[in-house]
């Protein structure tokens, strides 16, 4: 394995790939003529036994990996540790091996994968793969920058405006910037949670917070287009791609004529939190 840096997102699911090659192996059959052990032996430097017998955790750096060997009839084994193998029995050595790096826990900001030996298949005293990392690599955490954004709706709105339930007379644009995105995000999914009472959650409805003098309003979150923007469910934003650094998602609110109740004016404050995931 030969690459210099690798990049995931912050918060990606464990179990992400972040890295798979395969290499071409010369094929060879071989005999046991007396009980061995057989598997992946470690170099414990580096590496350490995963929860499973085919999982290796690369030291502290919140990655693991597995090892595949690809028969030339397309099979596909995965390389566990070792064990014994009985008397007389047949191995056929691989076309391919495959290494696949996975997250496979929580990952600080920049880890350093130092390069050398990671460890050796081998069958008793044969070593019959090597498997290495000829560089070190750089492991980033990717994430983009998303500054907090206070959104002006207006202050000379009429209370004729909201004379019947739902009306919203005006409706404010407004962007979530993503900035500073760095390489190895393929996809940006957001979700929106209320700071105060949820109102309707599939319309986007929330409760002014305490401070506003304002009664009978909610506010009321939607798309660009003017659609509503679900509390709590993750949308994917779409005018994402992998080249730029900087976007903006564009959203809208309006003020949203409640049912029931007194309707009088007033200071009209709420909050919510935008919550982003990278993948």
């Amino acid at each position: 394995m030969s690459e210099e840096a690798l990049s995931i997102a912050a918060n990606a699911p464990i179990g992400t790939t972040i890295y798979d090659e395969t290499v071409n192996v010369p094929e060879a059959i071989l005999t046991c003529t007396s009980s061995e052990m057989k598997g992946f032996y470690i170099n414990s430097n580096l590496v350490s036994w995963g929860p499973t017998d085919y999982s290796f955790v690369l030291g502290k750096t919140g990655l693991s990996f597995n090892l595949f060997r690809h028969q030339s009839n397309g099979a596909e084994f995965t390389e566990k540790r070792p064990s014994s193998v009985p008397q007389h029995e047949r191995f056929t050595l691989p076309i391919k091996y495959r290494i696949r790096i996975y997250k496979s826990s929580e990952i600080q900001t920049q880890q350093l994968v130092p390069a050398g030996l990671l460890g050796s298949v081998k069958w008793g005293g044969l070593e019959l793969v090597k498997v290495s990392l000829a560089k070190p690599i750089t492991l980033n955490a990717a994430s983009c920058q998303t500054p907090a954004v206070a959104v002006q709706m207006g202050d000379d709105y009429e209370l004729f405006e909201f004379d019947r339930v739902g009306d919203t007379p005006r409706t404010i644009k407004f962007n979530i910037a993503l900035k500073e995105c760095q390489s190895g995000i393929k996809k940006v999914n957001y979700s929106i949670k209320a700071n105060t009472q949820v109102i309707d959650q599939q319309k986007g409805i929330v409760a002014l917070d305490s401070s506003s003098t304002a009664k009978g309003i909610g506010l009321k979150l939607m798309n660009e287009a003017g659609q509503s923007i679900a509390l709590d469910t993750i949308y994917t934003f779409n005018g994402f791609n992998t080249t730029d650094t900087d976007f903006n998602i564009p959203l809208s609110a309006a003020y949203y004529r409640l049912a029931g109740g007194q309707l009088e004016a007033g200071t009209a404050n709420t909050s919510v939190t935008f919550i982003m995931s990278y993948l």
